[in-house]
């Protein structure tokens, strides 16, 4: 044999032996694959029963399910509250929320303060959420459904207002939407305000001087930012704006739309706010803005 034909035989080999390695690295980085989902499947919670495209039952609901058929309310307690991976106790929280709606309003409440980060799902995109939040969410979302009391569902809310990790918490954008201007919450409200800028929608139903003076402080802030990074902002000054619901508060939203239409900057940020806070929280006398500054404008 030639010098030439061995070469090319060990060459040859070579590829072949390439070729499947190359086979058995792509099924089991296939397989990899599988088990990487699997694995991502099982450590996400999900907030709808069924998953994927074929729209099969989430296995997280299939354990729900079967802990609220078969535990006890006290076992199914100690498992939301006490075992030591926090998927399963979501999973046994829904279970108990479903056998009883008032341990589940207890367990919200005393555990209000954990912001354990987990992985959770709606089926269209997934984001970290925490324990709390699912929690709450899960028991305010739709309180036909949950069961939950008023009663039950204002001590939650109080246990929001009054916790250490309010500020924290998602679902408190929502209770700073919904909550009465109370003179009771006022103090708490001004506490938050230091390190919760959404505080500012609640303060702004108590109609102080001082509040309308921080609104035109950070308006004025906002218009005078190069990079537009107070876009969260916008729109927490704007649903503050709403709930004064005065001619001042009118001219306020109309000069800002106003201005900053004329100088073309973040003009479409904050009409989409405006229109998006005013759809959350619809009150008659903004109703002329909407047609003076309507969205398709920007186009």
């Amino acid at each position: 044999m030639t010098k030439r034909v061995i070469i090319a035989v060990l060459l040859a080999a070579i590829l072949h032996g390439c070729l499947n390695n190359a086979k058995s690295g792509s099924s089991s980085s296939g397989q990899a694959d599988k088990t990487t989902q699997a694995e991502r499947l099982e450590r996400t919670y999900h907030s709808i029963r069924t998953v994927g495209v074929g729209k099969e039952v989430s296995p997280q609901w299939i354990k729900s399910d079967s802990l609220y058929a078969h535990a006890s309310v006290a076992e199914l307690i100690r498992l939301a509250s006490k075992h030591e991976d926090d998927i399963e106790r979501l999973i046994a929280f829904r279970a108990l929320m479903m056998k009883d709606p008032h341990e589940a309003a207890n367990l919200t409440i005393s555990e209000v303060d954990d912001i354990t980060l987990v992985c959770t799902s709606d089926g269209f995109c997934g984001q970290a959420k925490s324990v709390s939040d699912i929690r709450i969410s899960m028991m305010l979302g739709n309180r036909v459904r949950s069961k939950v009391t008023i009663e039950d569902s204002i001590r939650i809310d109080s246990a929001v207002l009054n916790s250490v990790n309010s500020s924290k918490l998602n679902y408190t954008y929502k209770l700073y939407q919904k909550l009465p201007a109370k003179p009771e919450y006022e103090d708490r409200l001004r506490q938050l305000y230091k390190q919760d800028k959404r505080a500012l929608m609640a303060l702004a139903k108590y109609h102080k001087e001082q509040d309308k003076q921080e609104i035109i402080r950070i308006l004025s802030k906002i218009e005078h930012d190069r990079v537009g990074a107070y876009h969260d902002t916008i729109r927490i000054v704007f649903e503050a704006l709403i709930n004064y619901n005065t001619r001042w508060s009118y001219n306020v939203i109309d000069q800002a739309l106003s201005t900053m239409k004329k100088k073309n900057k973040n003009y479409f940020s904050y009409c989409w706010d405006f229109h998006l806070a005013l759809e959350q929280n619809p009150h008659p006398l903004y109703k002329p803005l909407l047609k003076k500054y309507p969205l398709h404008e920007y186009k």
